[in-house]
């Protein structure tokens, strides 16, 4: 994410897309799926500043997404068209689906924010991944294309594998967590 924020800076677009004809990376999914990583390495439920600043990040990325959303549901400029417009494609945007994926990964992170709530977190992130992966699979990431679907109309191939892998490297993360003495037994 970090190379796509930079070519949208630099003026180099060709770091947000995997081809020229296919979707890319807008800057405001680019800094808003980086500040999820970030969020994610801060875990440490015993610092009260890792805490702070893990919801702090959090909320400006779901603020970021929940604003494109909502953009995008009205029929208005999405945030990047309003900061970037002279650079920026008229179909490139933050896909409703994008935002909804970057709003599930702040749920996920406020949920392994608790231990009670670490399992939800990590069933959360689970189906999440699985969806992640069936769009990879089914998705042609062209903007327009006649398997398109709406909701995902506008991901970039590159969005969709930095969500799939924030997902992924939280389950690892939660999986490092000690959740205690299972309630239930592993097996019969």
């Amino acid at each position: 994410m970090a190379a796509i924020l930079f070519g949208w800076l630099t003026g180099f677009e060709d770091l947000s897309r995997v081809a020229s004809h296919r979707a890319g990376t807008v800057p405001s999914t680019a800094l808003a799926i980086a500040l999820l990583f970030v969020a994610a390495m801060e875990f440490d439920d015993q610092d009260r500043c890792s805490a702070l600043i893990r919801h702090k990040l959090t909320s400006i990325a779901l603020a970021i997404a929940a604003a494109n959303l909502l953009l995008s549901l009205a029929g208005r400029a999405d945030i990047d068209h309003s900061l970037f417009d002279a650079i920026i494609r008229p179909a490139d945007r933050m896909s409703p689906g994008t935002a909804l994926g970057i709003i599930v990964a702040c749920a996920t992170i406020w949920l392994a924010g608790a231990p009670e709530t670490r399992r939800l977190s990590a069933a959360v992130a689970i189906v999440a991944l699985s969806a992640l992966t069936a769009i990879v699979l089914g998705n042609a990431f062209v903007p327009g294309a006649v398997f398109g679907k709406a909701l995902l109309s506008g991901m970039s191939l590159y969005t969709a594998l930095a969500l799939g892998l924030f997902f992924l490297a939280h389950l690892l993360k939660l999986d490092a967590c000690d959740f205690g003495t299972p309630s239930l037994p592993d097996y019969d």
